[in-house]
């Protein structure tokens, strides 16, 4: 099952479950992203400033094209509520050639 060339999944976590579907709806309107799947909740166990924290929070996977993961990022800068937000770009090297595909023709470029 080979991979569609530049298909990724984009890992993001938040605070609100609002915030996130907010920003989840203004990437697939805008054909940033093709599809996202919610994960809540997620328990986040880490360190910031030398302590130790946890806390309840929002997962989404969001599948896109790699080349437009710079432009998320953009846009989880501008509007998230954390000052490091969590994001992670993971390469999709294999799946559903079909889904694959649609993943690529509902995210924006150039063809």
């Amino acid at each position: 099952m080979g991979g569609q060339p530049d298909v990724c999944e984009i890992a993001i976590t938040a605070p609100s479950v609002q915030w996130m579907d907010d920003f989840v709806r203004e990437l697939i309107a805008e054909k940033l992203v093709a599809a996202v799947h919610l994960f809540e909740p997620v328990r986040s166990i880490y360190r910031w400033n030398g302590v130790v924290r946890e806390e309840v929070e929002i997962r989404a996977a969001f599948h896109t094209r790699a080349s437009l993961a710079p432009h998320v990022l953009e846009r989880l800068h501008a509007t998230h509520p954390f000052q490091v937000p969590g994001m992670v770009v993971l390469p999709i090297e294999g799946g559903n050639p079909d889904y694959l595909a649609w993943i690529y023709s509902e995210t924006q470029g150039s063809d």
